[in-house]
Parts: structure tokens; C-alpha cells; sequence
């Protein structure tokens, strides 16, 4: 008959403690579960840092236009003009470039990359659609007429914009007022309610953001309108082009060598270097919907280009996005340590405590948080050698101590594949999933392997916990 009492025979059978490390490597990521809120803790406040630099240069910017609008103007029954709408007429053909100058700033650890951008628009208008015959109690008010273009944030401005003309004439662009606009009762002579007076509140959409305008209207006696604007404008993080014309030709390019593209519009030709980037576009008519001419009040077409073509300074890396990452990964990387340690144990025939177990779990969530905490100074790759050495070299003489020095080696060559596999998961992104897999199911074939001739129940007469010849 055995010595060993049934209690302690039961709680030294492979099979019992084989179902308690796995409970116990569930139970190990609690510790990893704080780590990750953490790390969120920390990327939003990152988020709020590097929102706050970037609106400090301008914020993301979104340009938009140009457009030629022109007061529509209505007889009320006592003879008096009045403005009612606006009239907008689009550019028959456009071209939109911009120059992205772009450096980093930094506030305390976080960096956002911001920019300076040079704009360059030409635009074609086609006047002949303003000399529709109006009735005699509705007219233009062509004196009136402005070139307007949007801006997402005009304290991003870094110079003054400017118009050349067919006259050869530069003009300074203003913030526009939006004097081309009505919100007020108007008695307005009706064919349907003779000498009412008829509610009309027209206002210029606010698709445009903070517009500027110039005025134009010495300018319209021609049969086309051609012109030009250059300006400056700063902003940091993203920056998009929208186009406002039947047919039109974008680019962006500049400096930074990771672009995210995105928007309504992808680039139909790009090139990325290290030396920075460069995207283009043909937008024609068929694509951009708009009509030569519509009336403000009736316009549906603003939410089509809340976007445009748009680029993103993307950072190369973000230590918050690679820690967050391989979090999801903890319970898998604590299974696979607890089952080596499991498989030394029944190697060496030296029963381990479920509390020795414990520590190496603690030693594990440990590591992200030195993963974290080195990332944000000196970036992830050289923070995850950092952490996964120092986790390895101590878990593995750990082992050493616990099952004898000569496990020493094998210890730091299981574990360091461990944390080998875990990095090359951070970096496959389009197949972390299929190596994750696939290395689980690995791991699980090598312990059914390696535990094949076990005595799950133990021996009679012995502690069951070696590893069967």
C-alpha cells in the first residue's frame, strides 16, 4: 500500500494537476486584464495630448471649392429687390494640389506630426449657364458674385490667399461674412399668394466650414472665368481635398514616409518612399455628380464630400497598439509557459506548488507592463528585447532552481521561443492569427507527445509524476 495519503496522492496525479494549471492560467490573466487598462488609460491620454498639439497647428484640415456663388435676388410687391438664395455655380474643370511640408512636435512623451501645406487650385467656370433668361421679377445680382472656399479651421492659416484673375490682378481673399445670405421675412410678391407675406429663411450651408470668399463680379462679362489661388495653410494629423467641380484633377504629396490614404476618393496612383509620398486622382463627372448650377436652398449635394481624397500622417509605430496587441494574446503565452513548466515538472520528478505557478504567471503579466513602460520612451522593438529578455533570463533560472541547473538551457530556449513567437506575431499582421493557429496546435500535439506514456492517475506505490520510458 502506498504511504501517501489519498488526498495527497490525488493532488500529485499528473492528470489532477495538469486541470490545475490550467485553471491556473486562466486565472493569470486578471493580472494581464489590468495591465491592458492600463494601457488604455494611457493611450487616451496620448489621443488627448496629440489632439491638443495638432489643433494648436490648425487640426486636420479639409479644403473644399472653389465655388462661384451669386446672390438671387426677388421683387417684393412693393417694387423693392430682396435676396433670397444664392446661386452656385460650379467649375467645369478644376485642378487641386498641395504640398505637405511636415514636422514633428512633441509635448512631454507623446510626438504628432504636424504640417504646413502649400495649395495651389485653378478652376474653369463656364459663365454662359448665368445668362438664363429670368422673369422680371427674379435676378441675378452678378456685382455681387464671390469665389468661395472652404477651410476646416482658419487659424491654421500661415499666409495670406490670393486670387489671380483673367485681368491679371491679385485679390485677397477675406473671411466670408455670408452677406449672400437671408434669414428674415421677406414680402415677396407670389403668383400663389398675391401680396403675403411668405416666410424665407435661406442661409449658406455650413458645408464649407469657415469659408473665404473674394469678390468676383468685374470679372463676369466674359463668356468663361479662369483663376487661380495659392495660400498656405497649417494643420497636423490629416489633411483631404474635396472637390467641387463637374471634373477635377487632385494631388497631395509630401514628406512623411507613412501615408495613410483614405476618404470618398482613394488615389488612383500613389508612390511611397522613404523620402515621403505622392497621390493623384482624376475625379470626372460621371463620379462627382454635381450639376453646372443649383440654388443653395434646394442643394442636397454637401454631404458627398465631407471627405474627399485624404492622407494621414500614420505613425510607424504605436507602443499602445503593439502592447494592446499582444495583450490578446496573454493567455495563450501564459499557456504556453505553464504547460513547459508542466512538462519539466513531470521530466524531473519534482512536484511544483500551485503557488510556484502563480509567480511565474505574475512574472508573465509583469513583463507587458515593462513592455509598456519602456515602449513610451524608447519605442517598442528595443522595449520588447528589453522585457522579454529580463522575463526569460528570470523565469528560466527559476526553473533552473526549482528542477535542477541543468534545466537551465532548455528552460531559456523554450522560453525565449515563446517570447520569439510572440514578437513575430506583433509584426504579422495579416497572419498573426493563422501563426497563432498554428503554434497552438503545435504546442498542444508536443505535450499529448511528450505526456503519451503518462500515468495520468499515478502509479500505485509511487508519486505518478515522471514522464513514462
Amino acid at each position: 500500500m502506498s504511504d501517501l495519503k489519498p488526498n495527497t496522492q490525488m493532488m500529485r496525479s499528473p492528470g489532477i494537476k495538469l486541470l490545475l494549471v490550467c485553471g491556473l492560467a486562466l486565472v493569470m490573466t486578471i493580472p494581464a486584464l489590468f495591465v491592458f487598462g492600463i494601457v488604455f488609460d494611457r493611450s487616451s491620454r496620448a489621443e488627448t495630448t496629440r489632439s491638443e498639439i495638432a489643433a494648436a497647428a490648425g487640426g486636420p484640415q479639409k479644403v473644399t471649392g472653389p465655388v462661384l456663388v451669386v446672390p438671387v435676388e426677388l421683387q417684393n410687391k412693393d417694387g423693392i429687390w430682396q435676396v433670397v438664395d444664392t446661386l452656385l455655380l460650379f467649375a467645369e474643370r478644376a485642378s487641386a494640389s498641395a504640398v505637405l511640408d511636415v514636422t514633428t512636435r512633441q509635448k512631454s512623451l507623446y510626438k504628432v506630426q504636424v504640417y504646413g501645406a502649400d495649395l495651389a487650385f485653378e478652376a474653369r467656370f463656364d459663365l454662359a449657364a448665368l445668362k438664363g433668361t429670368f422673369d422680371t421679377r427674379r435676378k441675378l445680382a452678378l456685382g455681387q458674385a464671390q469665389i468661395l472656399i472652404g477651410v476646416s479651421d482658419l487659424r491654421g492659416a500661415l499666409g495670406d490667399a490670393w486670387l489671380d484673375g483673367v485681368d491679371g490682378a491679385k485679390r485677397k481673399f477675406a473671411p466670408f461674412s455670408g452677406d449672400l445670405s437671408l434669414n428674415a421675412v421677406a414680402d415677396v410678391w407670389d403668383e400663389d399668394h398675391v401680396g403675403s407675406r411668405v416666410l424665407n429663411k435661406y442661409q449658406f450651408s455650413p458645408g464649407f466650414g469657415q469659408a473665404i470668399s473674394v469678390p468676383v463680379g468685374d470679372l463676369l462679362g466674359e463668356e468663361q472665368l479662369q483663376i487661380k489661388v495659392n495660400f498656405k495653410l497649417g494643420g497636423g494629423r490629416q489633411f483631404s481635398l474635396v472637390p467641387f467641380a463637374s471634373t477635377t484633377d487632385l494631388s497631395i504629396k509630401g514628406n512623411w514616409p507613412h501615408p495613410g490614404f483614405g476618404g470618398e476618393f482613394l488615389p488612383t496612383t500613389r508612390q511611397i518612399t522613404e523620402a515621403g509620398f505622392q497621390a493623384s486622382r482624376t475625379i470626372p463627372s460621371l463620379a462627382s455628380g454635381l450639376p453646372a448650377l443649383a440654388y443653395d436652398s434646394t442643394f442636397t449635394g454637401w454631404n458627398r464630400g465631407q471627405t474627399g481624397m485624404q492622407v494621414k500622417l500614420v505613425e510607424k509605430s504605436s507602443p499602445y497598439q503593439y502592447v494592446s496587441r499582444s495583450l490578446k494574446y496573454a493567455l495563450l503565452f501564459i499557456g504556453f509557459v505553464f504547460l513547459a513548466y508542466f512538462l519539466f515538472e513531470m521530466k524531473a520528478d519534482q512536484p511544483v506548488h500551485a503557488a510556484q505557478y502563480v509567480l511565474v504567471g505574475l512574472a508573465q503579466s509583469v513583463f507587458y507592463l515593462l513592455l509598456l513602460a519602456f515602449s513610451e520612451h524608447i519605442g517598442f522593438d528595443l522595449a520588447f528585447a528589453i522585457a522579454a529578455i529580463s522575463t526569460v533570463g528570470l523565469t528560466a533560472l527559476y526553473a533552473g532552481a526549482v528542477f535542477g541547473r541543468a534545466q537551465t538551457g532548455p528552460a531559456i530556449a523554450v522560453f525565449g521561443s515563446v517570447y520569439g513567437l510572440l514578437f513575430v506575431l506583433m509584426r504579422l499582421e495579416d497572419y498573426a492569427l493563422l501563426v497563432g493557429a498554428i503554434s497552438a496546435f503545435g504546442a498542444i500535439a508536443t505535450t499529448m507527445w511528450m505526456t503519451r506514456n503518462l500515468q495520468w492517475y499515478g502509479a500505485p506505490g509511487s508519486s505518478g509524476l515522471a514522464l513514462a520510458e
